[in-house]
Parts: C-alpha cells; structure tokens; sequence
C-alpha cells in the first residue's frame, strides 16, 4: 500500500514536460526586444538568423552573432517554473531571474560554452 502512495504522489507530483523554444525561429523574432549585430539594424539580423548552413555535411541553421553583438528576447517564465523552485532554483533561479530582468546576459567564452555575464543599467 505505501507503494501505491508513493507512486500516485510520485505520478501526482510531475507536469508534461513544455516543448523546447526554437530561437531562430519566425515566432522566436517576433518576442526581439533589440537586436544589433556588428552595428547591422534589426530588419538586417533577421533576414539572416535561421539560414541553412552545411558544415562537415550537417545542415544548421544560423543566429547571427559575431562580437560585438547583443539580440534581446521578452520572454515569460511562470512564477510557478521548475527553475524557481528547489535544487533547480538553487542552481540556476538566480541567473535565471537576472536574465529575464535585463540585468545579466549570456556570452561566448570561446571554448564552446556560455557564460552569464553582468549588464551595467543603461
């Protein structure tokens, strides 16, 4: 019997996972609050992001980012989101909020990894 407890909490307790947001998408552009790359205007950075290229015979596609380049998204995170709560928000929530504030970017480190970075307020 405490099996069975144990699993309805279990099964009680998990959400359907959200599907992932593709960046480079039509949609995606739409929630750009600025979008500047290497001084090129908005309209520019759009009509290249998401173009095919092949690369040692795979096929990506393109986000247009060469230093110094800033694309900002509005995004909506629900108060209730798996980063805000536990382990998770331990780990990541206050990245995570200094992101969705403006107040914290993201940046190559130029070995194939991101890294927070601070903003100074405008």
């Amino acid at each position: 019997r405490a099996w069975g407890l144990m699993a309805a909490a279990a099964i009680a307790g998990c959400s359907p996972r959200s599907q992932p947001v593709d960046l480079l998408s039509d949609t995606a552009r739409e929630t750009w609050t600025h979008a500047d790359v290497v001084g090129r205007d908005r309209a520019w950075v759009a009509g290249q992001t998401g173009k095919q290229v092949r690369i040692n015979d795979v096929v990506r596609r393109t986000l247009p980012a060469s230093p110094p380049s800033v694309i900002r998204y509005a995004i909506d995170i629900p108060a209730d989101a798996r980063l805000s709560l536990g382990w998770r928000s331990e780990l990541l929530g206050e990245g995570i909020r200094r992101l969705v504030d403006g107040q914290a970017g993201l940046t190559f480190d130029g070995k194939g990894s991101l890294r927070l970075i601070d903003i100074a307020p405008a």
